[in-house]
């Protein structure tokens, strides 16, 4: 059953309440873990498809809690801010000065941010996120919906002093004299700290080396900070390209223009990678999701795999058969086994044939919701698979190949840890090569590009300049 999210009222405005978020809440109230869930279920059951306030959510955790109930938690339940209602920072006068938007829905407090924030302080990950934790707990048990940054950083100094000692605050204090963070306003006037990681990483997504993207990324805090601690990204970008054109060149920078424009674009991304087994596809396609921030990876054997839950092997054999050995599956008894290329690729349209709509539809399902999204697989066949531009979406579709016959018997050689399954691959190798040369004339056929995967650092360069490319043209 689809969980509900459920529907909270608090001083005139409405929030989602999750079951997550709940159980969030009683935890911080000190409740154990088991209790806590077994709450939070209860109250996703009692009080879904209802319209229901605060102190109804209240009243229901003072019933469920009897037994635990005393005048502490009695208190603690009163008087604590729920974790599911923002904290609001509030704007000092200087802020407002610069602000153009004053007028604007104040920023949220961000536990996230905080976090990472405290890490740019050579504070670890672990300590960050601990801490981080520690202030929202800190002004939620104090019932604050808004906190000015002055009052918040007396919150982080407490929780720094408390959890790393009087030593490891006072050098916080003196890498941090600004008692603010630097922050950015996008284009809808909402605002967010500025992070020296995100703008390294989106310099490594462009091909630059990493010790220059941090280089760079540094470069261009040292100057936001002596022009202010708020800027209009439309400014971060501008000195960040000047910084490229004089460290990388024109090429980086109009690369880092043309990903902006992808990250910034309302239509979502559709790479798809074909090519046979063997070739690099997966590897390409993890470090072409990492570059462009794209979270949802598809393969089509995946797909395929689903397919042959529902439809029984006695029913489609070829289905139940790897895309290089289906062939078999129709010979007749006592039919010779030699490998002819036309039994190699009737075989293998006709599974790409029965897995095509399946994947067409997973295509559509992303552009419809707006998800970017990069398939990889066989069964990406130009001339089978719907590769023609998805009104509202931006479709790249690019085939793989490997000429060089010896790298790619040793590729099999070289991730397969289980040896007999490499050995499946090479005595099959003649099939993958056929299946090769019909996939990369038939991207030939129809303009589709074609990269000969040599190494990975030019086979990712080369995607890149191709879907960078057809981002600008969109």
């Amino acid at each position: 059953m689809k969980r509900q999210h459920l529907r909270i009222s608090y001083k005139g405005k409405s929030y989602n309440l999750s079951q997550g978020a709940l159980l969030e809440h009683l935890q911080y109230l000190g409740i154990d873990t088991d209790l806590a869930l077994r709450i939070a279920k209860q109250a996703e059951k009692d009080f879904s498809n209802k319209k229901f306030s605060s102190n109804d959510l209240e009243g229901f955790l003072l019933k469920a809690l009897k037994q635990q109930l005393n005048d502490e938690l009695l208190e603690r339940i009163s008087h604590y801010l729920p974790s599911f209602i923002p904290i609001y920072l509030l704007a000092d006068e200087s802020q407002n000065k610069t602000n153009e938007k004053a007028n604007a829905e104040p920023e949220e407090f961000s536990r996230r941010h905080l976090a990472r924030a405290l890490e740019r302080h050579d504070i670890n990950f672990k300590d960050s996120q601990m801490i981080a934790r520690q202030v929202e707990e800190s002004l939620r048990a104090k019932g604050l919906e808004a906190v000015s940054r002055q009052e918040l950083e007396r919150f982080i100094l407490q929780q720094i002093e408390s959890y790393l000692g009087r030593e490891r605050r006072l050098s916080y204090e003196k890498a941090h004299p600004h008692g603010q963070e630097l922050l950015i306003e996008d284009s809808q006037g909402q605002t967010f700290p500025f992070s020296q990681g995100i703008l390294a990483r989106s310099l490594v997504a462009i091909g630059l080396d990493i010790a220059m993207a941090y280089q760079i990324a540094r470069e261009v805090e040292t100057q936001l900070w002596q022009l202010g601690y708020l800027h209009k990204s439309d400014q971060v970008s501008k000195i960040t390209t000047e910084l490229l054109n004089e460290h990388g060149g024109k090429d980086f920078s109009l690369r880092y223009t043309m990903m902006r424009r992808l990250r910034h674009s309302r239509k979502p991304l559709i790479i798809l990678l074909g090519g046979t087994s063997g070739v690099g596809k997966s590897t390409l396609a993890s470090e072409l999701a990492y570059r462009l921030g794209i979270g949802r990876i598809v393969s089509t054997d995946a797909l395929r795999q689903a397919l042959r839950s529902l439809i029984s092997a006695e029913l489609s054999p070829i289905l139940h058969s790897s895309s290089f050995a289906a062939w078999r599956t129709e010979l007749l008894p006592g039919e010779s086994e030699k490998v002819k290329a036309k039994r190699v690729l009737r075989a293998f349209q006709t599974q790409v044939q029965q897995v095509a709509k399946a994947l067409d539809a997973v295509i559509e399902r992303a552009r419809d919701e707006g998800m970017s999204m990069l398939m990889e697989g066989v069964h990406v066949v130009p001339g089978f698979l719907n590769l023609s531009p998805l009104r509202g979406a931006v479709v790249v579709a690019i085939i793989i190949s490997q000429s060089d016959e010896i790298r790619h018997q040793n590729n099999f050689r070289k991730r397969s840890s289980d040896s007999r399954k490499a050995n499946d691959y090479l005595e099959h190798f003649q099939e993958i090569r056929i299946l090769q040369d019909f996939i990369t004339q038939q991207a030939k056929n129809k303009d589709i590009p074609v990269i000969d995967f040599n190494d990975l650092d030019s086979a990712l360069e080369k995607a890149l300049d191709i879907i960078l490319a057809e981002v600008l043209e969109a």
